[in-house]
């Protein structure tokens, strides 16, 4: 989803979605033209679902997912804090099927 990759250039920072067989959450590179590319962290939400999306928000990074939103430290994706998203209530049980008459 390209709404999940994040670019923010106060500090030449890019997060991006990784769905693979190892590793599902966001990943976070440094980019420099002198230095190149280099790992920042990555951010992984409890039962391990996609991100989402992801945004700035002072000194944190938060990433969302369907199971809530991780504040992680934006210079070191160090974990700030996690809000879960409240379980779906179940679906209301159907009418009751009527008896047929014959």
């Amino acid at each position: 989803d390209h709404h999940a990759f994040l670019w923010w250039p106060a500090t030449n920072l890019a997060v991006l979605p990784v769905d693979s067989s190892d590793f599902t959450g966001a990943a976070g590179f440094r980019v420099d033209r002198a230095a190149g590319i280099a790992e920042v962290g990555r951010v992984r939400h409890p039962g391990g679902p996609s991100i989402g999306r992801a945004v700035v928000v002072g000194e944190r990074l938060l990433t969302v997912s369907d199971r809530g939103v991780r504040a992680s430290a934006l210079d070191t994706f160090a974990p700030a804090g996690f809000a879960a998203c409240p379980a779906s209530p179940p679906p209301p049980p159907g009418p009751s099927a009527a008896p047929s008459v014959a």
